[in-house]
């Protein structure tokens, strides 16, 4: 997919993730970043909506603790899956009240192989 890094900066769900120069694995991000108690896996898959192309989306989510990934929603992952694009964040609830989860969270945009 040569032209991934154009459409995720047109993209207006992903515009504002920082895109990697090089695309590298999520163990070898992750352990430069210690544990993350939620990471959301969107997919980079290109779909065409109307006449422009866009990405696929959330595809699901795990936490990274002691260099250990643990799904959260019962699917399985691959440690070793492409980074392409990431943003960190804060979770937040619609109602207001405190998120189950602590500190920075972090949204990956990963390639085919998650």
């Amino acid at each position: 997919m040569k032209d991934w890094k154009k459409i995720i900066k047109n993209s207006e769900r992903y515009r504002d993730f920082t895109i990697l120069d090089e695309p590298m694995s999520f163990k070898e991000f992750a352990t430069n970043h210690g544990d993350i108690d939620l990471v959301q896996i969107h997919s980079a898959e290109v779909i065409k909506i109307g006449d422009y192309y866009d990405l696929a989306g959330f595809a699901g989510h795990f936490s990274w603790k002691n260099n250990t990934l643990t799904p959260l929603d019962g699917d399985s992952y691959n440690e070793n899956m492409t980074v392409l694009a990431y943003d960190w964040f804060y979770p937040i609830t619609i109602d207001g009240s405190p998120s189950k989860y602590s500190g920075e969270c972090l949204d990956i945009l990963v390639g085919d192989d998650w």
